[in-house]
């Protein structure tokens, strides 16, 4: 609980794999945590009890993500600060944003953004179908 959780993180620099979803932790943290993981490829925070900042616009992370998955996270972001820290991930090709009732504006810039994308995950958000169709996706999850 509190800050132990988040002091690990630099302590891991040849993490690859990081998934704590489905847990009991409770910590308020922020993404730059997890800043000198330049290893990092998997993260999922998925349904956990973590509250995740996103940070100002100005932080570049030092890994690169293949796997995203927030579903349902208690996120502390604005659109603009998300688009920015994805805007980074250049080899993103699964992201699960199900469950945050997120934008379909949002949605559209990830999908006009991140070419490498097979997976969008957006089960149980407002999405709109019309905009999916602008993308070739191998996978897409709207429930």
């Amino acid at each position: 609980q509190g800050q132990l959780l988040p002091n690990i993180f630099p302590r891991l620099a040849s993490l690859e794999h990081l998934d704590l979803s489905d847990n009991n932790f409770e910590a308020k943290f922020s993404l730059s945590s997890f800043g000198n993981l330049a290893k990092l490829q998997f993260l999922d925070l998925s349904r956990s009890q973590l509250q995740v900042e996103i940070e100002d616009s100005s932080w570049y992370p030092s890994f690169q993500l293949q796997y995203l998955g927030l579903q349902a996270c208690k996120l502390n972001w604005s659109e603009g600060t998300m688009a920015k820290f994805l805007s980074k991930q250049n080899n993103l090709s699964y992201i699960d944003l199900s469950d945050n009732d997120l934008p379909d504006s949002f949605a559209s810039w990830i999908l006009d953004n991140k070419t490498l994308l097979t997976e969008l995950d957006r089960e149980n958000d407002s999405a709109t179908l019309l905009l999916y169709f602008r993308h070739s996706l191998d996978t897409l999850i709207i429930a």
